[in-house]
Formats: C-alpha cells, structure tokens, sequence
C-alpha cells in the first residue's frame, strides 16, 4: 500500500487484478476511500448520483459577484521608480497592504507582465504581482501567497479575462478570477482582475495532492518572450526579449541598453495600445531602427499571430522555432512561434537536458520530473495513429487535453496552446495517476471582436502543435473533441446566460471603472466594448455551427441506470436509445477511485445484463467486480452510424462529470 502526502481524501491504492469482460482483459485495481474528503473542485451532485470536477462558483477572495478593495502602503517615496526598474529585473520592493481592515505588513510588489506592460507606454496602469510570503514564509492573505492584478491592457471591457476563466472552470481546472479596487499609498489606481496564481494552492484546489510536478511552457530563465506580433498589428518578434539573471534573452535578448530605450522611447511616444494600435509609420520606425543596430525584424504577425519569443539565440535551432502562416490573413512568414517546436509538448530526444531549456520546473516532489514529460512528449509524438489513443491515455489525460484545446478554440484564446504553441499553459504531472494535464492559463485576450473566425481544428496541419496535429488524427479522439466543443458552444455561447454574466460583471464595477483616472480606454470606448462582446458571441457560434464536422446531431442518449447489490460485486448499467437505427455503437466507460484512466467495454441490446428483452432499445453492461469502499466512475459514449461516427456522451461533461457507483 502506499499513501499520499497532503492528501485531500484519505486513500488506499488496492492491489489490482484482471478480469475478462466480453472477451476483453481489463484491470480492476482501485482507489478504496476510507475517510471522504475532496479538493474543493470536486464534488458529488446534490443527489449523489454523479461527480463533478469544475463548475462550482468562487467564493470568499475570488467572489465575482463582490467588489472589494486593495490598500498597498509603500515606505519608499520612491516607490515608483522602483518598481520600474526592478521590471526587467523581476524583484520585488516591500509594502504594507490592507484587505478587509487586515493589514499585511512585508509583503513583496513588483509590476509584472511584459506585453501588457510594453503596450501601456507611460500609463500607470501597470499589472502587479503582489508576493503575501515575500518576507514571512507563512503569511497567506485569505489561503493565498501570491496575487496577480492584471491591468485589461487590451481589453476596453475589463470584464474579457475574468469573463473567460470563470466560463471554463465549468469544463477544466483554470485560475479563479474576480475584480478589485487598487488603492496605492491611499491614491485610488483603479479597476483590476484578480487571478489566481497556478501555484500549491490552485493544485489542492482541483487534485488529490499537490505532490506532482508544475511546469510552465517556456524557460523563464531565458527572459521574457519576445513582442507578439499579431497583436499590435504587425509587431515583429523579439526585441523585448531582455536578459533575466544573465542569461541570454531571446533573439535579441543581447541588444543594448541605449537600444531597448531608444525603443521604450518609441512606446511611450505612442501613448497606450491596444490590439492593432501599432500604425504604419510607427512600424517603419521600428523597421529602420532595427536594420540600423543590424537586426533585420520577423515578418509581420497577421491577424494576432505573434513574433519569434526570446529565449533562443539567433540562429538557434531557427527552422523548428517557425510558427505557422501568420495569423488569419497569413502575412506572418517567418514571424514564428512563442516556443513553438520547442515548448508545446514536442519530442526534443531523450535528454532531458534539451526540455530544461524549453519549460521551468516550478514545483516537484517526484524523483525524476523530466523523464515523465520526455516519455509523455515520446508517446505523443511517435507512436502511430492507429495505436496512439491507446498508448498516450497512459502518459497524459486525453480527455482533459480535448476539453482545455475546444475551450480555447471556442473563445478565440490568441494567448493559449492552440495560438501559440509553446507558452501561456502550464503542465501537472499528477502522481495518483501518472499522467500528465496541461492547465489553462492566461485568458486576457479571448473574445477578440476583430476575428471571431477561427477554425475549429486550428494548427492541426501544423507538427509543432502535436496536441492539436497527433491527437485530431486519431477519429475516435476527433469525434470526441468535437463533442466537447458543441457543449461548449451550447451551454457557455447561449446568449441568455452568456449575455446576463457580462451585464453582471458590468454593473458590478460600472460606477468604479468611471472614477478609475488611471483606466486604459476611455468610458465610451468601455461602453461600446461589451455591445461588441456580445456581437462577437453571437459570431462565434455562428461561424462554428457553419463548419460541416461541427454542426452534427449525434444519438440522443436516453435515461442512465444501474443495479448494485449489497454494495459489492458486479454492477449492471442500462442506457435507453430511441434512436436505435441510427446508431453504430454503445460504450460504457469506466475507472475506479476518483481520478485516473477510464477503459471501455462495449454495450449491447441482447437481453442480457439487465436488458431483459433483445431489441427494445435498451443497452446493457457489467462493470468488473469490485470491493466494498470503492468508487466507481462510469459514463455512456454513444458513435452515430455514418461515416463520421459523431460521438455523444451522457453526461455530456465527460469525463469531469461522471456518474458514480460507490
């Protein structure tokens, strides 16, 4: 047996078995729970019948429905200036700060960011990170050691992020988010998101342990990512690429320091910028500033495709750093990707030496946390179609990838995996099951009005997305996918709920954001902002609904039962189909304990397993037998006769909810 340190629910590994199940060999080992007590994030449905993983609103600091306020008190007098040059430097300054009449006395401020913070020019509307330990290691503000208060940089709504994570926490573990009234030295700074940190405490929030190993995309010790090059119409890659710690920053990481002012200069002459803001003659001065230090620019982004990030040496490895055409006009050329190639789950061999270069290990309580993701990235990336659903659900979460790829497809997230290929996500290896889960993060620019055409299957032609490009060539894990995705659209792009959280969120800091002289955008420009959400919406659906593959009606899946004796021993599984001629297939998933792989046997409609009669529609199965304390998951997947074989799930948030046996 083997426990589990930090564990959230008392647990104990059963030695497993086989069993034959319709003429397949299948693993009975388990997780028998003896004390029950889960991570917030996961929960049994009011009746009992189901569990859920996601979905339950923010309370406490990260209320979206409270607006409540920061005071940050800083010694210094200074304090400005040194927050602006520890930028680059990544350290922080120390300040008292007040929440809800508590004072937190040594607490660690730094700006943060690094296009949001280039785009804002002069502004003092800057993001911050606000680090609660920075001087006393136990010190939490409300459970929490670090804040992050972004600043809406290309977002006149202010509401976009925030907007973004609380409608995908419904589907896949993402950061909680709320807004906050920022007070600095008792001068009110204004509006600010209020995300969580991906650190120790978002993993006790949504796993058993916290034990596993974190990794972001992109090393951090290379410096900060390049200017994306999309995003500020045309934005060559690169040049914001800066040293950090002395390591070499990006492709252009070695300019000078009279070079990178002469390009702050440039920036804040510009005044503040959001998506597209970058004019002409601004790009022309770019251009020859650059060719005059002997930096020829990368091609221009498109349609928010972004620049080559820092992080590599010119002429390092430059091919497999290429990102796709750039954007959706394809002008990107050579532009390139944010570590795409290199930081996106690719295979770089079997040295691990190679990933260090590529991701930043945060946190690990495993022995060997980089021969976990080499196999995984080995697996995704060699192994043949026919045989890689199989063999990869071993190494990663398929299940969970899908959801977090459709969630980010379906919101236009240019600041995501699908867009980027190698930054802005995160990775856990989880150790009660062995496999790895790429974690949403950054949801800033989402719902961009300008371009709610992006394609379904984004980048999945492209190989350096092998989450997009390996697993959607796999037909059972595409129709999956596209399951995934039309839930989605049909419960979050519903414009009755969708429309009455944005109004929410608006009315909440309406009278807060007028008073904010510090804002970004203009009131009128915030007013027109959410019309323009809401258009964008009805888009969306719109343009996804038209593409053939998505706009697909699968068997509707009738009632869901099942029989247990006595709590122990085999279970047999009912499913109603009215729709029997126009299906192909019946499966019933399974696995036992609270996380872990799920393994399918088939379902038939032969009287047989709780089916009394053949024929009437009614399909039957047995899950394995199993011992008394144990949780068993199930789920019913129904494949549609035709050549596509759309897929259809009950329930349709599978498999982050599940029905339950136990």
């Amino acid at each position: 047996m083997k426990s589990y340190k930090g564990i959230l629910k008392s647990v104990v590994l059963v030695t497993g078995c086989w069993l034959l199940v319709s003429g397949c060999l299948l693993p009975v080992a388990g997780y028998r729970l003896m004390a029950q007590k889960l991570p917030k994030n996961i929960y049994y449905s009011s009746d009992s019948s189901r569990l859920i993983t996601g979905g339950k609103a923010s309370k406490g600091f990260y209320d979206e429905a409270k607006l409540n306020s920061i005071y940050l008190e800083f010694s210094d007098p200074n304090y400005w200036d040194s927050l602006l040059v520890n930028h680059d430097k990544g350290l922080d300054i120390k300040a008292n700060l007040k929440y809800q009449d508590k004072i937190y006395e040594g607490v660690g401020i730094r700006f943060k960011g690094m296009t949001s913070y280039m785009m804002t020019g002069d502004s003092k509307k800057k993001s911050f990170n606000i680090s609660i330990d920075y001087t006393t290691d136990s010190l939490k503000l409300k459970g929490y050691k670090t804040l992050n208060l972004n600043n809406a940089a290309e977002d006149p709504s202010m509401i976009r992020e925030v907007l973004y994570l609380n409608l995908i926490r419904d589907y896949v573990p993402a950061a909680k988010a709320s807004f906050v009234k920022l007070f600095l030295n008792g001068e009110y700074w204004g509006i600010y998101s209020n995300i969580q940190q991906l650190n120790s405490e978002f993993l006790k929030e949504w796993f058993l342990s916290d034990n596993g190993s974190r990794w972001r995309a992109f090393n951090d010790a290379n410096g900060p990512m390049g200017g994306p090059g999309g995003m500020m119409g045309g934005f060559p890659g690169g040049p914001m690429g800066m040293p950090r710690g002395g390591s070499d920053g990006g492709p252009f990481g070695q300019m000078d320091s009279t070079l990178r002012q002469k390009i702050d200069s440039m920036f804040r002459a510009s005044g503040p910028m959001g998506p597209g803001r970058m004019n002409p003659e601004m790009r022309t001065q770019m251009d020859s500033l650059f060719k005059a230090n002997g930096i020829e620019m990368g091609g221009p982004g498109g349609m928010g495709m972004p620049g080559m990030p820092g992080g590599r040496r010119m002429g390092e490895n430059r091919d497999s750093m290429r990102g796709g055409p750039g954007g959706m006009d394809g002008l990107g050329g050579r532009g390139g990707m944010f570590g795409g190639g290199q930081s996106g789950l690719n295979y770089l061999g079997e040295d691990t030496a190679t990933y260090q270069k590529s991701y930043t290990l945060k946190s690990s309580e495993q022995e060997e946390p980089w021969s976990d993701l080499v196999k995984t990235t080995q697996i995704l990336n060699t192994i043949p179609p026919a045989q890689l659903e199989d063999s990869l659900s071993v190494y990663l979460d398929i299940d969970r990838t899908l959801w977090m790829l459709a969630c980010e497809i379906v919101f236009v997230d240019d600041d995501g995996y699908v867009f980027k290929g190698g930054m802005d996500y995160y990775i856990y290896y989880e150790p009660e099951s062995g496999r790895l889960v790429p974690l949403e993060y950054d949801g800033n620019s989402t719902f961009p009005e300008r371009n709610p055409g992006w394609d379904p299957f984004m980048n999945e032609d492209n190989e350096n997305y092998p989450l997009m490009n390996r697993i959607l060539k796999v037909p059972s894990l595409r129709q999956r996918y596209l399951a995934h995705l039309r839930t989605i659209i049909q419960n979050s792009l519903n414009p009755e709920r969708l429309n009455s959280r944005m109004e929410a969120y608006t009315s909440l800091i309406d009278s807060s954001l007028r008073a904010d002289t510090k804002k970004l955008y203009s009131t009128s420009e915030f007013e027109e902002a959410i019309p323009q959400l809401k258009e964008f919406a009805d888009s969306r659906k719109s343009y996804l609904m038209k593409n053939e593959e998505v706009n697909k009606t699968g068997v509707t899946i009738g009632a869901v039962t099942h029989q247990n004796k006595n709590g122990e021993g085999s279970v047999s599984v009912q499913v109603t189909i009215s729709q029997t001629e126009e299906l192909r297939e019946m499966n019933l998933w399974y696995s036992t304990g609270v996380v872990g792989r799920f393994y399918k046997i088939p379902m038939f409609d032969k009287g047989r397993n709780g089916d009394s009669t053949a024929g009437d529609g009614i399909y039957g199965a047995m899950l394995p037998a199993f011992a008394k304390d144990t949780i068993m998951r199930y789920y019913i997947e129904a494949i549609a006769a035709g050549k596509a074989g759309t897929a259809t799930y009950s329930p349709a948030g599978a498999e982050h909810e599940v029905y339950v046996v136990r």
